[in-house]
């Protein structure tokens, strides 16, 4: 990384450190009450962390994405439910300066530290009406909807629209909001549902999801930063990436403590003297290392500002699918190692395990279909 990239990481790490005992003080209720809890989206707020990725223009720090993954590797390590809704009202950000620059403004102008909900999957259909369109639907996975006062959702245009799906920007008065999110892991997100009936939407706040899948939108006219003309393929799943290695490297800190200082049940031996304790501690950490070492592959890629190859292309999607196998790896070998301690709800562990598990099964990082997709590109010597 170059020097100036180095101490904007340096700078915002510092930052976010600030934060970390407000969430660990706060955890346990946001993991109860199946939401964060108010005080940390407020340090959020505050601390103008939700500006990382947003456009300078509208008062946003118009960071990397290298200061992305550093920032939500680090607030995930204290509470994974955190660091992935911070980290998706970041990359929501990212997604709303696509937009035409009159949605932005109905977002952005009045206020800058907006949270933006949303939703990837056309889960709902677009009836275009004179002036717009009028939106019906019900978006599951809403991460951190409760505080949001927008939405971006994926729409259905119709079997014969060329565009085939579009995403569209509602304001919070528009939709309800479904508390379907009744889970064993990461809890603390509120991931809901929104639900819309016959909402109107302008025709300046949807952007065609072609148009998202290519890098020519709107917002690429309107900015120049590198961040708002990367192809979404391989620049949105790092918000998703960040905080599950994040949450993993927080696993791996209390497991590591608690070997340090456990002993065996019955001769009250010192766990951490146990050869076969040293070697599953080699094992989870190069695994671990292995994670972090492909992410900073993928980010020193991206950093090129491409274009990129469609090979380049599979092979991130693989490696960002194969990191979440990796981490999922992990923590289901910690928490084996483990013992029956465990499952005691006082184990932070357990915490760890469920969270981890629940991210990993995004469908993004799905490991078959990217594993597919890379190995026909590999195999085919046209295609490369």
């Amino acid at each position: 990384m170059t020097e100036a990239i180095d101490q904007e990481i340096t700078d915002i790490v510092k930052g976010v450190q600030a934060l970390l005992p407000i969430i660990q003080a706060h955890r346990e209720q946001s993991e109860q009450q199946r939401k964060l809890a108010q005080e940390i989206v407020q340090a959020f707020l505050e601390s103008r962390l939700v500006r990382l990725l947003m456009p300078a223009q509208w008062g946003g720090h118009e960071l990397s994405l290298d200061a992305l993954a550093a920032t939500m590797t680090e607030l995930a390590r204290a509470d994974a439910s955190a660091g992935w809704c911070c980290s998706l009202y970041c990359i929501h950000s990212c997604l709303l300066a696509l937009f035409p620059q009159q949605a932005q403004r109905d977002v952005w102008e009045a206020q800058p530290d907006t949270l933006l909900a949303a939703s990837f999957a056309p889960h709902g259909t677009a009836r275009q009406v004179k002036g717009g369109y009028q939106i019906s639907g019900a978006w599951p996975w809403a991460s951190g909807v409760d505080y949001c006062s927008w939405a971006i959702l994926n729409a259905a245009l119709g079997q014969d629209h060329p565009q085939g799906s579009a995403f569209f920007l509602v304001p919070r008065h528009d939709f309800l909001i479904e508390d379907t999110w009744h889970v064993c892991g990461l809890s603390g997100s509120g991931s809901k549902t929104i639900v819309l009936h016959e909402a109107f939407v302008p025709e300046y706040r949807q952007l065609p999801y072609t148009d998202f899948l290519s890098t020519h939108t709107p917002g690429s006219q309107l900015y120049t930063a590198p961040l708002y003309h990367l192809p979404h393929s391989i620049a949105f799943p790092i918000a998703l990436i960040a905080p599950i290695l994040g949450a993993t490297t927080g696993a791996y800190e209390q497991w590591r403590e608690a070997l340090e200082e456990g002993q065996t049940l019955f001769t009250r031996q010192r766990v951490a003297n146990l050869t076969h304790v040293q070697i599953r501690v080699a094992e989870i950490s190069v695994q671990l290392d292995s994670a972090r070492l492909l992410l900073q592959r993928g980010l020193d890629t991206i950093r090129t500002g491409g274009p990129f190859s469609s090979h380049q292309i599979a092979r991130q999607q693989r490696d960002y699918a194969w990191i979440a196998h990796l981490c999922r790896q992990t923590v289901e070998q910690m928490y084996i190692t483990s013992g029956g301690s465990a499952i005691f709800t006082s184990n932070p562990l357990q915490r760890y395990w469920r969270d981890v598990h629940a991210m990993t099964a995004h469908a993004v990082l799905n490991f078959e279909t990217a594993g597919t997709r890379f190995g026909h590109l590999e195999l085919d010597p046209m295609l490369h």
